[in-house]
């Protein structure tokens, strides 16, 4: 029997919609003989049975079926009645298929929401951590599917205390491990982040670069319910700061080693709410960030890093706090506390910082400039000691910082500090490396705020971009003959250069166009196939 099952769940694991179809000589569709047979192994006595059971059904939540719809009242007696099975495995697909009928059918449940609430608050206090996981999923699917608040309210004082309890750190969380001085060691391949290229020529594409956004990392418990209080925050504002705070004030007071975890989470939670409970915060603003620039220098890495991420959180806030009293000398501590991080002795805390500096930068913008020299010092303090992959963050703090301050870096004494060291690297890459990316991207920010004062560096950046366009069009030809493997990402990263070359040298570009007659043979193929944006500079030559 439990093979029979086996076969049909992957049939609908994989093909759903087959069993879905009229078929000759059949009476009815074969989904139609098959729900109620199905159905009713809910009440197996075999666990395997009822966790393959309802992972079939499962599967035709999001197509609904009409066997599903005229079945619904009995499906959804049969999770209720799962909701307390001694299978994790059951436990957990229970709670998934209420997340699901929450996300694609929320008016089914309507009649059911407080019996279904109640049943996920205890499922997000399960034992079994993937349980739990399922379970809070629950919350922020509830809120982005626009169920009215009022459904929840009842259950806040209980919700967000379990919040707060699973997003402190589990003994087994991967990241305890990065909790060492490792500065020293070399990143591996599989450290690196994929990453995506967004081209100016394109247009900024949009995406959510939330702290723990990382696509190499898993997703657990802990982030769930971060992301879970995050969401019930912006729902419900400043009216859970009574019942949250409390217990954030609780937390922070547990000043010895062995309660770091739940100082911890307490300022993961401050950094949860900035957005959502702002209104309430704001006039504690600067007491908070007094209590939170301590932090900064904890003897735990995982509280330093997730202090770098919760002041980011409030970069906005604070930079318009700038002419408050006290306003301006707050915000030079968060400047040299996040300086002081990015030469921290741990990968994490060096990654948190670079992050949350470039937020700060893109918030402080012109504020920044009395700060330029010693902003420069640290982070070429730091170039000179990251491994590949923070050194990709450190490239976009740069350009940030280029973006940010425009003009005002094109002084000698600036770029005596920044220019060696990224024109040294230049130099060292070989026209193949993928870590020129990031290169790439940095100078095409730098480019663009020095204006014509990147005359002196322009003329082997303009010739390198175009040997990277040339050799990449002869490695989509013949691989072999080029040395290299074929990379459209060099030819997109290439031309935003150049662009960039040609929005700050303005006229100062021509000598270099027409001293490079091959420019007019690679560009209008690579530009017409890459992007819809055609730098004017160029277009006088072929349009």
């Amino acid at each position: 029997m439990e093979g029979a099952m086996d076969a049909i769940y992957k049939i609908c694991e994989d093909v759903p919609e087959e069993l879905d179809v009229d078929v000759p000589g059949l009476s009815e569709r074969p989904i139609n003989v098959f729900m109620p047979k199905i159905l009713q192994f809910f009440q197996s006595p075999h666990a395997s049975l009822r966790k393959l059971s309802l992972g079939c059904i499962n599967q035709y939540i999001v197509v609904m079926p009409s066997a599903l719809y005229m079945s619904m009242d009995q499906y959804i007696q049969g999770l209720f009645n799962l909701a307390k099975d001694p299978s994790a495995d059951v436990r957990k697909l229970v709670c998934s298929a209420w997340v699901q009928l929450i996300e694609v059918r929320p008016s089914i449940l309507e009649s059911h929401l407080k019996n279904v609430t109640e049943l996920i608050l205890q499922a997000n206090k399960d034992p079994d951590d993937e349980v739990a996981l399922e379970a809070c999923e629950f919350w922020s699917a509830y809120c982005d599917v626009s169920m009215p608040p009022e459904g929840l309210r009842e259950f806040l004082p209980r919700l967000i205390p379990t919040l707060l309890s699973n997003m402190v750190y589990a003994d087994d969380d991967e990241s305890l491990d990065d909790a060492e001085e490792d500065e020293s060691f070399p990143d591996r391949d599989q450290d690196l982040k994929p990453r995506f290229h967004a081209s100016r020529l394109h247009g900024s594409q949009t995406g959510d670069d939330d702290d723990d956004d990382d696509a190499v990392n898993v997703w657990n418990l802990r982030k769930c319910s971060a992301a879970g209080l995050d969401v019930l925050s912006n729902v419900f504002g400043d009216s859970i700061l009574p019942t949250l705070m409390p217990l954030i004030e609780q937390n922070l007071a547990r000043t010895d080693d062995n309660s770091w975890k739940e100082r911890e989470t307490a300022v993961l939670c401050l950094g949860a709410i900035a957005e959502g409970c702002i209104g309430g915060l704001y006039p504690h603003l600067p007491q908070i960030v007094a209590f939170l620039i301590p932090l900064l220098d904890d003897k735990f890495p995982l509280i330093r890093s997730i202090t770098c991420w919760t002041l980011s959180r409030y970069s906005k806030f604070i930079v318009q706090s700038l002419d408050h009293p006290n306003g301006r000398e707050q915000f030079d501590k968060i400047l040299m506390g996040l300086l002081r991080r990015i030469l921290d002795t741990n990968k994490r805390v060096q990654e948190a910082a670079c992050s949350a500096f470039a937020t700060l930068e893109e918030e402080a913008s012109e504020e920044l400039v009395p700060h330029l020299e010693v902003i420069l010092q640290h982070l070429m303090c730091a170039y000179g000691k990251y491994q590949r992959r923070n050194l990709r963050i450190l490239y976009d703090a740069l350009g940030t910082l280029a973006d940010a301050v425009g003009a005002e870096l094109n002084q000698a004494k600036y770029l005596d500090i920044f220019m060696p060291p990224l024109i040294t690297k230049w130099q060292q890459l070989s026209n193949s490396d993928k870590d020129l990316f990031p290169l790439l991207e940095c100078f095409t920010s730098i480019a663009q705020a020095l204006g014509p004062g990147f005359a002196q560096f322009a003329e082997p950046v303009f010739q390198r971009c175009i040997n990277l366009i040339q050799s990449q069009q002869l490695a989509k030809i013949d691989p072999t003959a080029a040395g290299a493997v074929y990379d459209r990402e060099f030819i997109v990263c290439s031309l935003d250069l150049l662009s960039g070359l040609a929005e700050g040298l303005g006229a100062g570009i021509e000598s270099l166009v027409s001293s490079c007659l091959c420019i007019w043979y690679c560009f209008p193929f690579q530009v017409h196939k890459h992007t819809t944006h055609i730098p004017t500079w160029v277009r006088p030559g072929w349009s």
